[in-house]
């Protein structure tokens, strides 16, 4: 639609440029949905943030080591895991990862750990604390695999190379926070 177009003029409950991803449109289609449900904007963002607000509050305390190379990557983990309250260590590559937790001797609670590094990669680096490579102590540390490729094999390779779940970038601050209270609630019970 041209810009000159009486169509312009109209309401609109979305708007979407071209060309459009899949994750604009879907965007655009739940704002269609929610205001033709007769759900106005300012209830479903109070609603939201109620939300958010349920899972900060419900995550339990634990220490996090996040593995990841990329700079912007470690910025937006690291913004999320503060704003859901953990203290939380960074290493660039596996090996960093390796030191980190021989130095802390289990002061760690839960890995979030990128699959495509240099040095050593989330698999190896995985393998390697599972043979235990990180003392003894982390060899069951719960691991969670970072990654950008979302293919229905990637979840399997994660997990037989010892990683005990898989979160796809980019990152949902809402599944990362359910994915920390199932592993560190279930972590606290095998304690």
């Amino acid at each position: 639609i041209s810009q000159d177009s009486p169509l312009c003029e109209l309401p609109a409950s979305a708007i979407c440029t071209r060309p459009v991803t899949r994750a604009e449109l879907s965007t655009a289609l739940k704002k269609v949905i929610e205001r033709g449900s007769g759900t106005d904007q300012s209830s479903t963002e109070s609603s939201r943030v109620e939300q958010q607000k349920k899972v900060i509050v419900s995550v339990p305390a634990g220490k996090i080591l996040l593995v990841e190379d990329n700079a912007v990557n470690q910025a937006v983990a690291l913004g999320m895991l503060k704003n859901l309250g953990y203290a939380t260590d960074v290493a660039s590559n596996g090996q960093e990862a390796i030191n980190k937790l021989v130095a802390a001797r289990a002061h760690y609670d839960l890995i979030l750990m990128d699959c495509q590094m240099p040095t050593m990669d989330g698999f190896q680096a995985s393998q390697a604390i599972r043979h235990n490579a990180a003392n003894k102590i982390n060899a069951n540390i719960p691991i969670i695999a970072l990654t950008a490729n979302a293919m229905i094999g990637d979840r399997k390779k994660c997990l037989l190379s010892g990683m005990n779940d898989y979160l796809s970038k980019p990152i949902n601050e809402k599944v990362l926070a359910e994915k920390l209270h199932f592993w560190l609630s279930k972590k606290t019970q095998l304690d």
